[in-house]
């Protein structure tokens, strides 16, 4: 109003109120069109279509080439812009050249099927140039190659650092499963609150009620989380600003879409992986009916001869040999090997010292000091009180269901101990006695003649190979022999009491969400609990494993031909079930087997996985050429500084000790090895700035 030209106002209302008119109308036809069957929108589009069309061809070929030139210039301009970025510009190619194919797949069925064919092909190039050798692509040379690996490694080395003091380091474990985050595996987080809406998954009420039992309030004290209460976690895990550290897998099971789900996620600690350890502090009731207090640290108390005398089942003979000498500790040596179970004792009521001394022997031998001989007599004898303690606890308190209606023996077995005389030949002189009288563990061992083999598996023959794998029969978890070895009743369990000490959370538990028995194994050998990192537990565990990959990796060959006359195939075709009787196969079968042979996977210490690797190396080889530098590294073990990590899962680890250590060297050599995934491309780096040289990896 304060223009001065009156008509500016008349004009202004006007044009707002024809603007307003406008944004109406569109808003009513886009209704309209929203409200229109699939058929009339076709229709609409139709006339649309022909109406553009009979408008072109009225155009003059001036207005024609006008028109094209515009259009033109403008997807130039376009084109430009992308340019700039070379994503956007592969992308946009992608889709012109799939737009393209589309086009001409709707003419012509035979092209369409050789643009599947092309779509297939690039998409594994893609795949393969993913896991190329970093040293081998056009933009990254070897240099830059080792630098990233580096920095990767420093990455990986450093994560597990404390946000407050770098000099503490502690192992990251998930919340739900309670397994360790390994290499550069994602860390995820979930919020409490976000915990607590899957109450009815991965709770302790929803446990007790699937399983019909009732949890013991020490077992439920171990996965117990501050502020999460009634819930099956791991108190392991770290708590940050950003909630509780989580893998990814369980992560993606937590998700909101879901809490209506009923299961928990596949590897939770609800879905039967209800493990738990053995209390420090506990009670039971002696034999004059009082209840009696004591303290027990299992690790360190209890040896490994008295673990395999509490086992309720022992499927295996059990061998232990000590060994040591001048300037060296005491080590043991465990082999087991398989029994027919039809003499062997099958729980601790039905053993006693003649049985017990048919499965368990030790074994002093080879050249030690005299302190050492006291102390393999030691390791080799049972404690009378720890193993009367231990075994009670079991009976009374766990409800462990390997020891029901076992009762405690008057006499406590005693293994057979087997040692020569002391002589001149046999004894050593003490030299270093802080060395020599201390002992070193001991490393476990199964007997070759019972590791599968890649034409038989686990069984005996092809034959017993073959009827296996037609009646689709899985090998048995553990031992085979007699008739005390079924598969339900010769649990893990069973066999090693002291890895799973309540009786539950085994191979092959009924869950929730179905996990196979290969993944279940898989999944105790990364959960953070203490005693499963055990010599014994890990030997039988990839038995076990060892055994089912196997039998599922089985395939029969026919050598085709004819058989007496006959085809194999005819011979086949008029065989039935009873043939395949895996007690009492009949003539048929046998007549079958001379034309077809088993074979599996082999394993991966065996000799036919040595082969097999010799032969690709061979095949490289022949590929590339010979290499100038072969490379292998062991790192220590029990110098590892991730190995601390591991085995003290819940406590905080600190790297202050390696920083007192005089030799500087020793801190950056130390660190070398602790990056187990990398550590080889370091060396390699250091190898080439010392030395040049031309060099495959």
């Amino acid at each position: 109003m304060v223009h001065n030209d009156k008509n500016f106002y008349t004009w202004y209302i006007f044009f707002t109120f024809t603007e307003r008119q406008r944004e109406k109308a569109r808003a009513k036809k886009t209704r309209q069109r929203n409200n229109w069957s699939p058929e009339k929108k076709k229709q609409r589009n139709d006339i649309e279509r022909d109406r553009l069309k009979s408008k072109r061809e009225e155009w003059s070929p001036e207005k024609k080439q006008q028109r094209n030139d515009t259009e033109r210039d403008r997807l130039k301009s376009k084109r430009e812009e992308w340019k700039k970025n070379p994503e956007n510009d592969r992308e946009n190619k992608k889709k012109d050249a799939q737009r393209k194919q589309d086009e001409r797949a709707q003419q012509d069925p035979e092209v369409a099927k050789e643009n599947k064919k092309k779509d297939a092909q690039r998409k594994q190039d893609e795949r393969m140039k993913d896991v190329e050798h970093p040293a081998k692509t056009k933009t990254e040379t070897m240099d830059e190659a080792i630098k990233n690996a580096e920095k990767k490694a420093k990455e990986a080395l450093h994560r597990t650092q404390d946000e407050n003091d770098g000099s503490r380091h502690k192992a990251h474990v998930c919340v739900i499963c309670d397994c360790f985050i390994l290499g550069n595996d994602s860390i995820r987080h979930l919020r409490g609150n976000d915990i607590k809406k899957h109450k009815h998954r991965i709770g302790v009420e929803s446990y007790e009620k699937y399983y019909e039992t009732k949890l013991d309030k020490e077992l439920v004290e171990q996965y117990h989380v501050p502020n999460l209460p009634g819930l099956l976690l791991s108190p392991r895990s770290r708590k940050t600003d950003k909630g509780y550290e989580t893998c990814l897998t369980c992560c993606e099971g937590m998700q909101r879409n879901n809490i209506p789900k009923k299961n928990p996620p596949k590897y939770a600690i609800a879905n039967g992986f209800v493990i738990g350890s053995f209390p420090k502090f506990f009670s039971y009731i002696d034999k004059d009916g009082e209840e009696v207090r004591t303290k027990i640290d299992i690790e360190e108390d209890v040896n490994d001869v008295l673990r395999a005398f509490l086992a309720p089942i022992r499927p295996y003979g059990f061998v232990t040999a000590f060994s040591g000498g001048s300037h060296k500790s005491v080590h043991g040596h465990y082999q087991y090997f398989e029994m027919d179970q039809s003499h062997v004792g099958g729980v601790m009521n039905h053993l006693d010292q003649s049985g017990a001394g048919r499965t368990i022997f030790a074994m002093i031998c080879g050249r030690m000091t005299p302190s050492q001989r006291e102390i393999a007599r030691s390791r080799a004898e049972i404690d009378t009180s720890i193993y009367t303690s231990v075994l009670s606890w079991f009976i009374q308190k766990s409800g462990h269901p390997g020891y029901k209606d076992v009762v405690v023996p008057d006499e406590i077995p005693q293994p057979k101990v087997i040692e020569e005389k002391e002589s001149h030949n046999n004894t050593d002189r003490t030299v270093n006695g802080g060395l020599e009288n201390q002992y070193g563990g001991g490393t476990y061992y199964f007997s070759s003649a019972q590791d599968p083999t890649s034409r038989t598996a686990c069984y005996d023959t092809e034959s017993d190979f073959t009827i296996a794998m037609v009646n689709r029969t899985a090998p048995t978890l553990l031992a085979v022999g007699g008739n005390y070895a079924k598969s339900h009743e010769m649990g893990v369990e069973n066999v090693i009491p002291f890895a799973f000490p309540w009786g539950i959370g085994g191979p092959n538990m009924k869950r929730r969400t179905p996990v196979s028995v290969e993944a279940c194994i898989q999944r105790l050998f990364r959960t953070a609990m203490a005693q499963l990192m055990r010599g014994e537990v890990i030997l039988i565990l990839s038995h076990i494993y060892h055994r089912q990959v196997a039998y599922k990796s089985g395939v029969m060959t026919s050598r085709g031909g004819k058989v007496n006359g006959i085809p194999l195939a005819e011979r086949l075709a008029t065989m039935t079930v009873d043939d395949f009787k895996a007690n009492a196969p009949s003539e048929k079968f046998d007549e079958l087997m001379k034309g077809v042979s088993t074979s599996c996977k082999a394993l991966g210490h065996s000799p036919e996985a040595a082969k097999f690797a010799r032969k690709c190396c061979f095949a490289l080889v022949e590929h590339f050429g010979l290499n100038s530098l072969f490379l292998t590294i062991t790192p220590c073990d029990e110098c590892s500084f991730r190995v601390r990590l591991y085995a003290y899962s819940n406590q905080w680890v600190s790297t202050k000790l390696l920083f007192a250590y005089e030799d500087e060297n020793f801190y950056t050599w130390y660190i070398f090895f602790s990056i187990s995934d990398i550590h080889s491309v370091i060396c390699f780096n250091a190898l080439i700035n010392s030395n040049s040289m031309n060099c495959l990896t």
